[in-house]
């Protein structure tokens, strides 16, 4: 069997506006995603936000996505679509934002590429390591909007099913984030509560 061919490219960051800011567009919807999982871990564990910080730090999407099922199950809050979201996370959307969040950028003409060198190609024989031969694949304005979307979409699900779950559950005694936001700039406005945290007491 003939090896894939490929014109090795040189990794380069002097890249196009547009490209910067749909990769940045990318990591902020993921950055979104992975605090509604958050706070949706909160409501299940029916704790505050400071301990739903300490319980979640150091998880990753994939570790909040199976947490959130076990937490369900425990409740017996069955949300039917809850799976088929987990599974597009994992197997879609996390994948093309690694693509691009962890990709080395290269330029042939006027077209950018993604330039892959970890995994297998997704060409000619699906073995050959990437570390072997390197895929490059085109990148567009418009497939990172694309990726962009999807991950709001998934954290808007989310949110939705959150809010079904929190239906079910006894209410909560606990402030969300946004309760808690709102509360402190209040106390701020009127003076009853510091801007910022004081400075610590010289030693």
């Amino acid at each position: 069997m003939a090896t894939p061919s490929m014109v090795w490219l040189d990794p380069r960051s002097d890249m196009p506006a547009w490209l910067y800011s749909g990769i940045g567009q990318v990591a902020a919807e993921w950055s979104c995603l992975e605090w509604e999982l958050e706070e949706t871990i909160r409501v299940l564990l029916e704790a505050d936000v400071k301990r739903a910080r300490i319980m979640t730090i150091g998880m990753n999407t994939r570790s909040r996505l199976a947490c959130i099922q076990n937490l369900m199950q425990m409740h017996k809050a069955v949300v039917g679509d809850y799976k088929k979201l987990r599974n597009r996370i994992e197997q879609h959307i996390e994948s093309d934002r690694n693509k691009v969040v962890h990709a080395l950028w290269g330029k042939i003409g006027t077209t950018w590429y993604i330039i892959r060198t970890s995994g297998n190609r997704g060409d000619g024989d699906p073995k050959l390591s990437r570390a072997v031969l390197p895929e490059r694949i085109p990148i567009s304005a418009r497939s990172l909007s694309e990726i962009a979307s999807q991950t709001r979409k998934a954290a808007q699900e989310i949110v939705a099913i959150r809010a079904q779950i929190a239906s079910v559950l006894a209410p909560s005694p606990h402030k969300s984030p946004l309760q808690l936001s709102n509360h402190y700039r209040r106390l701020a406005r009127n003076n009853k509560a510091p801007s910022r945290l004081p400075r610590p007491s010289p030693a």
